[in-house]
C-alpha cells in the first residue's frame, strides 16, 4: 500500500513512515537483529544520521543492535546505556595479518621464495610501523609489494611510514614519479572519485576519462561528437595508476577511496582546488548527455534502454548530476556548455528519460516518463534558483511543461527545492498551476512531505487547503 501509494506520485517513503513500517513488520518476531557498521562515517550533524540514530532507539525491545564505530564520535552521546565493547588491534594480530598476506603478493612472494628471511623481515618492520593500525599495515604492504627488487624491498623497510598521512604522502609522491600522461589520469581520477556525488565503477571512469580527452580542448562552439570503443582507455591503466589510493570491488566494479582517512588526507591537501574536479564533472555530463550516439533521442522501449544504459555507462549519472555543482560552483564559463545542453531538445529528452527511470524494472518501466519536459522543468530537478533565473532570461516560458503538466514550481516543490521555489515565485511562477492530476505546487509538497517548501509556497502566497488530511497531519508533526 505504502509502495504503491509513492510510485504513483513519484515519491518516496518519509523516515517515520518507514519506522512505522519496520514497527508493525518486527513486532511478528520474537528475536531481531540489526547490524550497522561504521557509523561513524556518516556526519553527526547530517540530519538523516540523527534520524537513523533516533528511529533505532525507538524500535521495540525486541530489537537487538550491534553498532561498529570508532571511538570518540558524536555518535557515543546518543548510545550512553548501550553495552560498550572496545576492540583494539595490537601487534600480534597485525603480524598474523601479514603472515597470511605477504605471501599473496606476486612479487614478494617470488622474493621470498629467493630469501625466505625476508618475510621475517617484512613482517616484522611493518608490525612495527602499524602500530595496531590494520589500513597503516596494508597501506605498507602495498607500497612494499610495487618494488622490483631485493635490495630495493630491504632499503624500504627502514623508511616505512608511521602514520597514515606520511603514508598517503609518500603514495601521492609515488604517483608523481609515473610518466606525465599518467600523473594526469592518476589525479584526475582520484579527485573525481572524492568528489563524485555517488559512487563510480571503472567502465563510467572510462568512458568519462574518453570525454575528457576528446573535449577538453574545445572551444565554445564545440559540436556533439560520437564516442566509439576506440576511444575508451583500459580499464587496468585507469585503476593501475592510481596506487594506494584506491580500491575496485571485483563484483560491482565500483571505485572507492581505499578508506575514509584517504578522503579527509584529500581533501586537506587539494581543498583549495576541488572546484576544478566539480566542474569538470559537470562538464563531462553535459557533454555525454548530447553525444551522437544519442541523436535518435530517447529510447522507445526497455530492451533498447537497457541496452543503452550497458553501452553508455556513464549516462546515469551524467543525467541525474549534471546540475548538482552549479549553485555551489557560481563560474561563468561552466554556463557556456549548460546554455548549449539546455538548448539542445534532443539531449533535454535523452536527460529527462535517464532521470526519470525507476529503481524498479517492470513492462514498459523505460517509457513511463513525461514527454516533451522542457528545459527550466529539468533544471529545477536541481537546487539552483540563480541557474532558473538565467534559464528564463534565456526566454524559457516559465510555465512550460511537459505531457504530465509539471511545470518547474510544482517540480521544485515536489523535491524539495525551496530556493528555487522563491526564486521561481519571485519571476512570477503561477502558485496555482496544477499538474495532470489537479494538483498544485502546495500539495505535491504537502504529499512528498517537504516542510521546507511548504512553508517557501505559503510565503509566496499559496493557499494550504490541502484535502489529504493523513498527509497534511504527518507534515505536521
Amino acid at each position: 500500500m505504502l509502495y504503491t501509494k509513492h510510485a504513483q506520485k513519484g515519491t518516496r517513503p518519509t523516515p517515520k513512515q518507514l519506522s512505522e513500517v519496520f514497527k508493525r513488520l518486527f513486532s511478528s518476531y520474537h528475536n531481531i537483529f540489526i547490524v550497522i557498521d561504521a557509523l561513524d562515517e556518516c556526519a553527526s550533524s547530517d540530519p538523516a544520521a540523527l534520524e537513523l540514530v533516533s528511529a533505532l532507539q525507538a524500535l521495540g525491545s525486541n530489537v537487538r543492535l550491534l553498532i561498529t564505530s570508532r571511538t570518540s564520535t558524536n555518535f557515543e552521546s546518543f548510545f550512553k546505556d548501550a553495552v560498550r565493547i572496545d576492540v583494539v588491534a595490537n601487534d600480534e594480530d597485525v603480524r598474523l595479518y601479514l603472515e597470511r598476506n605477504v605471501p599473496t603478493h606476486s612479487r614478494l612472494a617470488r622474493h621470498i621464495r629467493a630469501d625466505p628471511k625476508l618475510q621475517d623481515d617484512i613482517v616484522t618492520s611493518i608490525a612495527q610501523s602499524a602500530q595496531g593500525m590494520f589500513l597503516l599495515a596494508a597501506l605498507n604492504l602495498d607500497f612494499l609489494s610495487r618494488k622490483l627488487t631485493r635490495r630495493d624491498v630491504r632499503s624500504s623497510l627502514s623508511i616505512l611510514p608511521k602514520t597514515l598521512d606520511a603514508t598517503y604522502e609518500q603514495a601521492l609522491e609515488r604517483i608523481r614519479t609515473q610518466a606525465e600522461e599518467d600523473v594526469e589520469l592518476a589525479e584526475t581520477i582520484i579527485l573525481w572519485i572524492l568528489c563524485a556525488r555517488r559512487p563510480l565503477d571503472v567502465h563510467e571512469l572510462q568512458h568519462m576519462y574518453a570525454i575528457h580527452l576528446l573535449t577538453r580542448d574545445e572551444g565554445p562552439n564545440a559540436e556533439a561528437i560520437l564516442l566509439e570503443d576506440d576511444d575508451l582507455p583500459p580499464e587496468d591503466i585507469i585503476t593501475g595508476v592510481c596506487g594506494s589510493f584506491i580500491v575496485v570491488d571485483s563484483t560491482s566494479k565500483t571505485v572507492r577511496l581505499v578508506h575514509y582517512t584517504a578522503q579527509d588526507y584529500l581533501n586537506r591537501t587539494f581543498g583549495g582546488h576541488l572546484h576544478e574536479p566539480r566542474m569538470e564533472l559537470t562538464r563531462i555530463s553535459l557533454e555525454y548527455l548530447q553525444l551522437l550516439n544519442f541523436e535518435e533521442g530517447p529510447a522507445l522501449s526497455d530492451s533498447v534502454m537497457v541496452e543503452r544504459l550497458a553501452n553508455f555507462p556513464f549516462l546515469d549519472y551524467a543525467a541525474k548530476y549534471w546540475g548538482a555543482e552549479l549553485q555551489a560552483l557560481q563560474i561563468e564559463e561552466i554556463w557556456e556548455p549548460v546554455n548549449r545542453f539546455l538548448s539542445n531538445d534532443v539531449a533535454v529528452s535523452v536527460a529527462s528519460q535517464t532521470w526519470s527511470l525507476p529503481r524498479q524494472r517492470y513492462a514498459y518501466w523505460s517509457n513511463e516518463f513525461p514527454k516533451g519536459v522542457p528545459a527550466i522543468v529539468l533544471a529545477s530537478s536541481f537546487q539552483m534558483p540563480n541557474g532558473l533565473e538565467r534559464v528564463v532570461g534565456k526566454g524559457n516560458d516559465i510555465e512550460g511543461h511537459g505531457s504530465d503538466k509539471e511545470t518547474a514550481l510544482i517540480r521544485s516543490a515536489r523535491l524539495g527545492h525551496e530556493d528555487n521555489i522563491t526564486a521561481l515565485l519571485q519571476l512570477g511562477a503561477d502558485v496555482a498551476a496544477t499538474d495532470i492530476a489537479g494538483e498544485t505546487a502546495i500539495d505535491v509538497a504537502t504529499i512528498a512531505g517537504k516542510a521546507s517548501a511548504v512553508k517557501a509556497l505559503i510565503d509566496g502566497g499559496a493557499n494550504w487547503q490541502y484535502r489529504d488530511c493523513a498527509a497534511a497531519d504527518r507534515l505536521r508533526s
